[in-house]
């Protein structure tokens, strides 16, 4: 509410028609409503390949996993994400909504590797979940539905 009347924004859960990366959007004003597409604000600093640093507080190194650290890499025009889990290729789609990420199933190619630490992340705690992310120092910051986190540095 405001001097002028009270304002309403509805952002729907739903494909805007003329524009299938936006959602549709309703806004009343003064009893008047418009309606429209919309999309979520993020960061662009997101969009580009990030390298595992950590999981929780442990760090490590590409000896660590047989395919080397495990990677993300966002394409936030097409709304995908593609990587690799330290053993096999990963992919999936990615809403950015804000300073979350929806992820959709992730599918993963497995090669049979002994350190499975990424690949257990991304099925139990990435894969069709809502991640907070965040910036600090160069570093991008994946809080997870469990309250863990995971710290990727740029590539």
């Amino acid at each position: 509410s405001n001097t002028q009347g009270d304002i309403r924004i509805l952002l729907y859960d739903a494909v805007c028609e003329t524009n299938p990366l936006t959602k549709k959007v309703t806004i009343s004003l003064n009893n008047t409503l418009y309606s429209g597409c919309g999309k979520y604000l993020y960061d662009g600093s997101l969009n580009d390949k990030w390298i595992l640093e950590s999981v929780n507080s442990t760090t490590y190194t590409a000896k660590d996993f047989q395919k080397g650290l495990p990677w993300l890499k966002f394409d936030i025009a097409s709304g995908k994400f593609t990587g690799n889990d330290g053993c096999g290729n990963i992919s999936a789609t990615a809403e950015i909504m804000g300073s979350r990420i929806k992820f959709s199933t992730i599918n993963v190619t497995t090669g049979g590797c002994k350190n499975d630490v990424m690949q257990k992340v991304i099925k139990e705690k990435i894969s069709n979940q809502v991640a907070s992310y965040f910036f600090k120092d160069g570093k991008l910051y994946l809080y997870l539905i469990d309250d863990s986190m995971v710290i990727f540095t740029k590539a």
